[in-house]
């Protein structure tokens, strides 16, 4: 059975610009895919310094970059994961 792992950055501007909400959240990932996810929130990705021009919160889906981090994106990202499409999400 194919897993997603989630990894929400919580270092001070993700948290602030979304990644609070985000936490606050993933019981609907539970409740939407069960025991296909699991997730954990990371200090500090270290995204922010990586020079481009990128947009917080970051978060991750099996080591997959998800810029701009939402709800929605993570949904979407994970079922991408979940169904094994090898582009990865968003592409």
């Amino acid at each position: 059975m194919r897993k997603a792992k989630v990894t929400i950055c919580v270092g001070t501007a993700c948290y602030v610009l979304g990644g609070a909400e985000i936490l606050s959240q993933l019981e609907e990932l539970k409740a939407v895919f069960g025991d296909k996810v699991e997730w954990d929130g990371a200090p500090c990705l270290g995204l922010c310094k990586c020079g481009k021009e990128s947009k917080a919160p970051f978060a991750t889906v099996n080591g997959e970059v998800v810029e701009k981090a939402t709800m929605a994106a993570l949904e979407a990202s994970i079922r991408e994961a979940l169904t094994g499409n090898e582009d990865g999400p968003g592409k």
